[in-house]
C-alpha cells in the first residue's frame, strides 16, 4: 500500500483568522507541503488542475516542476490534466520533460475534467470536448531554471501568440512571478500569426484558426485587422437609426456614399452585463497583480515595433536571427514610442548569436556545424540535430547553400573573448541596445558553457 497527499490549491479565507494569504504565500505553501511530505515518507505528492475560483491550480506543470527541484525521491503526479483543456502534443513535451528533470519520478493522470463553469469558460461543448486541441505549457523549463537559481533573471524570448491563449500565458507567467517574484521576463512574439498573415497576402489557404469558441467563425470576432466573426457572412444590410446600445447609445452614425459608417461601440454596455460578470468572477488567475517584466520580440520595423513603442513596453530586436532588420525594428520603435507607467524612455535589448573559445581558430572550429544546421530549417528540410564539427566538414556546399546562409554566418560572433567582445560592443553602440541577449549553440554542452564563461570573464573585465 503506497500513501500520496494531492492538492487543488484552494485559495480562499482562512476558517479561523478570516485572513486571505497572498498567492506567492498560497503557492510558497504548498511547495513546503510536498517537502514536508517527502520528509514525513510519503510516497507521492499531486497537484490538480482547475480554471475556477476558489483554485490556483491552473498550471500543474509549474508547480510540479518547483516541487521536483526541492525534492530527491517523492513521486510526482497529476490530478488530473485535463487534456480537453489543452494541447496533447504540448502536455506530452511538458510533462515528459518534467519526467527527464526529476529524473523519472512523474506519473501523468489524464482526464477531460469539464465541470460547468470550466466549461464555459473555456466555451467547451459535448461534441468538441475530445478533440479540442489547445496550445499549453510552454513554461516548464522557465520555472525550473528560476527554481534552481535565486538572483539571475529567467525569461521567455518570446511566447508565440500565434499558438498561444492570453488565458493561459497570463496563468503560467503570473504562476512563475508568485513563486519568483521580480525575475520573471515575458517576452511576446507572433510567428505563427505573421505566417498565417503571409500566406493570406501569397493567396495561399491558411489552416483554419481554433480560438476559444472552437474554429474561427463559431466565437468572438477575430480582433486582427480585416478579421471575419461570426457576422462576416451575414447579408449585409444598412440602418441609418443610430439608436441602440451596439450603436453608441444614441448617436448616429454616417453614410459615405451609400455605405454606412456606424458610431463606435460603447463597451459600457457589457461591462454590466450579467454573463460577462460570471466570466470575471471565474477568473482566479496568477497573473493578477503579478510584477512581470513585458517585452515585445519583433524582427522587423513592423507591427511588433509599432505596438512595443506605442504601449511603452521594452522591445527586443531579433538581430540572430533576422539580422537585415535589426536596425529598422529599433528605429520603428523608437519613433513610436509613447511614455508609459513602465518606460519613460524606450528601452531595447538586442539578440546575437556567439561562440567563444580561448582563441579564434578554436573557436571557428566549434561554430562549424552551426552553417549546415541553419541550411536545414531554411531549405525547408526541418531542423536536424546539431552536427557535429566532422559532419558539417564532410558536407559539400554548393553556392545556392552558401547564399542561403551567408547572413546568418556573417552576423554570428566568433572568436577570441576580446574578439568577441569587441564585435558585441559595436552591436551595441550601433543599435543603442540597452541589453545584449545571447545565445550561443555548439554541439557538445561542456563546449557552450566555456564559452559562457570566458565571453562573462571579458565583458565584465571591460
Amino acid at each position: 500500500m503506497k500513501f500520496l497527499l494531492v492538492t487543488l490549491i484552494a485559495h480562499g479565507p482562512d476558517p479561523v483568522t478570516g485572513r486571505t494569504k497572498s498567492t506567492t504565500e498560497r503557492f510558497r505553501e504548498v511547495v513546503a507541503d510536498a517537502v514536508l511530505a517527502e520528509e514525513l515518507g510519503f510516497d507521492g505528492f499531486g497537484v490538480g488542475e482547475r480554471h475556477e475560483r476558489p483554485f490556483l491550480s491552473s498550471a500543474p506543470p509549474v508547480v510540479l516542476s518547483h516541487i521536483a527541484a526541492r525534492t530527491s525521491a517523492i513521486r510526482l503526479f497529476t490530478a488530473v490534466a485535463t487534456l480537453s483543456l489543452l494541447g496533447p502534443v504540448r502536455a506530452f513535451e511538458d510533462y515528459a520533460t518534467l519526467d527527464h528533470l526529476s529524473r523519472g519520478r512523474l506519473e501523468l493522470i489524464i482526464g477531460k475534467g469539464n465541470g460547468t463553469a470550466q466549461a464555459r469558460l473555456f466555451h467547451v461543448t459535448p461534441e468538441d470536448q475530445w478533440e479540442r486541441n489547445r496550445e499549453g505549457y510552454e513554461l516548464l523549463r522557465i520555472a525550473l531554471v528560476a527554481a534552481v537559481t535565486s538572483r539571475i533573471r529567467v525569461g521567455s524570448g518570446a511566447v508565440q501568440l500565434g499558438h498561444r491563449t492570453p488565458l493561459d500565458v497570463v496563468g503560467q507567467f503570473g504562476l512563475i512571478d508568485a513563486l519568483h517574484p521580480g525575475r520573471i521576463d515575458l517576452g511576446l512574439g507572433r510567428s505563427g500569426q505573421r505566417r498565417a498573415e503571409e500566406a493570406e497576402k501569397a493567396g495561399k489557404a491558411v489552416p483554419e484558426r481554433r480560438g476559444p469558441g472552437g474554429p474561427a467563425g463559431s466565437g468572438p470576432a477575430d480582433p486582427r485587422p480585416g478579421g471575419a466573426g461570426p457576422a462576416a457572412g451575414r447579408k449585409a444590410g444598412l440602418s441609418t437609426s443610430g439608436t441602440g446600445p451596439t450603436a453608441g447609445q444614441g448617436k448616429k452614425g454616417r453614410v459615405v456614399d451609400g455605405l454606412l459608417i456606424p458610431p463606435p461601440f460603447d463597451h459600457s454596455v457589457l461591462v454590466t452585463s450579467p454573463r460577462l460578470a460570471f466570466q470575471t468572477s471565474l477568473l482566479q488567475q496568477p497573473g493578477e497583480g503579478a510584477g512581470v517584466e513585458l517585452w515585445i520580440l519583433g524582427s522587423s520595423g513592423g507591427r511588433s515595433a509599432q505596438v512595443a513603442g506605442e504601449r511603452g513596453l521594452p522591445f527586443a530586436a531579433n538581430y540572430h536571427v533576422s539580422p537585415s532588420g535589426v536596425l529598422e525594428a529599433v528605429d520603428a520603435y523608437r519613433a513610436a514610442f509613447k511614455p508609459s507607467q513602465a518606460l519613460a524612455e524606450p528601452y531595447v535589448i538586442v539578440s546575437a548569436d556567439a561562440v567563444v573559445a580561448e582563441d579564434d581558430a578554436t573557436a571557428r572550429e566549434l561554430a562549424k556545424p552551426y552553417g549546415l544546421w541553419v541550411r536545414s530549417i531554411r531549405s525547408g528540410q526541418g531542423a536536424i540535430p546539431y552536427p557535429t564539427p566532422e559532419q558539417a566538414d564532410a558536407h559539400v556546399w554548393s553556392e545556392e547553400d552558401r547564399a542561403l546562409v551567408a547572413d546568418r554566418l556573417d552576423t554570428r560572433f566568433v572568436g577570441s573573448p576580446e574578439a568577441v567582445a569587441d564585435g558585441l560592443d559595436v552591436l551595441r553602440r550601433v543599435t543603442g541596445a540597452d541589453e545584449l541577449l545571447v545565445t550561443s549553440i555548439t554541439h557538445a554542452h561542456a563546449d557552450r558553457v566555456r564559452s559562457y564563461e570566458l565571453l562573462a570573464r571579458a565583458w565584465h573585465g571591460r
